[in-house]
């Protein structure tokens, strides 16, 4: 069991995301009365100087490495159902992404690893078939590199 805390906490610590691609939109303004009459469970409203970058799920993965001392490290991908990022004002307000941990791959097809961290011992994708993350704060760096603090809940556990 021990080694199992090992390679989840190296997994979580390695989690990166690549080739991600956010469509901008710039929403129109709404009337009262479309806020009175729309149903806010669907959707958030888009308001004026709000602007949502909604990720590419077609073109974006979530890439994902782990090692254990003794052994090579295994390196994979992770579908991703969903995610957003929303700004006011060119203020970063929200953001997070939905993982479809039932998508777990291993880059070299280890099948008995995939069905290993799949089971009820590591990330229990039959229980827990979604994980998140959600962001905290977001930072320009310097062009497109960000400094990002986020929250990463695996098996309702947030770390």
């Amino acid at each position: 069991m021990k080694h199992t805390f090992l390679i989840l906490g190296i997994f979580l610590l390695t989690i990166t995301t690549t080739g991600c691609s956010f469509s901008n939109q710039t929403p129109e303004p709404i009337t009262d009365n479309q806020i009175e009459n729309h149903d806010m469970s669907d959707q958030a409203l888009n308001m004026e100087g709000i602007r949502v970058y909604n990720l590419d799920t077609n073109t974006s993965t979530l890439a994902w490495s782990a090692k254990r001392i003794a052994s090579a490290p295994h390196t994979g991908t992770v579908g991703i159902q969903s995610g957003s990022i929303t700004f006011k004002d060119n203020i970063f307000t929200e953001g997070g992404f939905t993982m479809d941990m039932t998508t777990i791959a291993e880059d070299e097809n280890a099948e008995a690893l995939v069905r290993h961290i799949s089971n009820e011992d590591f990330f229990n994708v039959e229980r827990f078939p979604e994980s998140q993350i959600e962001i905290k704060s977001l930072e320009q760096i310097e062009g497109d590199t960000y400094h990002v603090i986020a929250d990463l809940i695996i098996k309702e556990i947030t770390n």
